[in-house]
């Protein structure tokens, strides 16, 4: 057997973990949320895809710049959904199709702060079940750690 794991690591990870999937969960519950939000028509004012390196293969961080306009107020917003929202090329291609430049939109907008909208309302796995996961299985390895330490 080898040598005891240091408590470090476990409290470590417990902190990251807890962190990780309380900030994920507030995340997920506006994703839920926004499903219900009142929706404004808004207009693409651009969209482009910036290649990032993965893990072992390219992803795209997609942006979507929109306005719309609520009551007498514009604004203008980025999000497309609530998540960590990267994209292999085809998706992001598919989004970029989607929101095109000058196309016409309805946007989901918080009522109780307007300037809070996103594109496509919800909660997906990849952009939020999986994060909120990776944050639990931490801080259930953290906790190990610490309890054999």
């Amino acid at each position: 057997m080898g040598p005891a794991p240091h408590p470090l690591v476990g409290i470590v990870l417990v902190l990251a973990g807890a962190a990780f999937a309380a900030w994920q969960l507030v995340w997920w519950s506006r994703a839920r949320a926004s499903r219900s939000w009142p929706r404004a028509e808004g207009v693409i004012l651009r969209a482009e895809a910036k290649r990032r390196r993965g893990f072992g293969s390219a992803a795209y961080r997609v942006r979507i710049e929109y306005r719309y306009t609520v009551g007498n107020t514009i604004y203008r917003s980025t999000r497309i959904r609530f998540g960590l929202l990267r994209a292999h090329a085809d998706r992001a291609q598919a989004l970029l199709a989607r929101y095109d430049q000058g196309a016409h939109v309805t946007v989901r907008y918080d009522p109780h702060e307007p300037a809070r909208a996103v594109l496509e309302p919800g909660a997906t796995f990849d952009d939020n079940y999986a994060w909120i996961l990776l944050g639990a299985i931490a801080l259930v390895i953290g906790v190990v750690y610490w309890v054999r330490a």
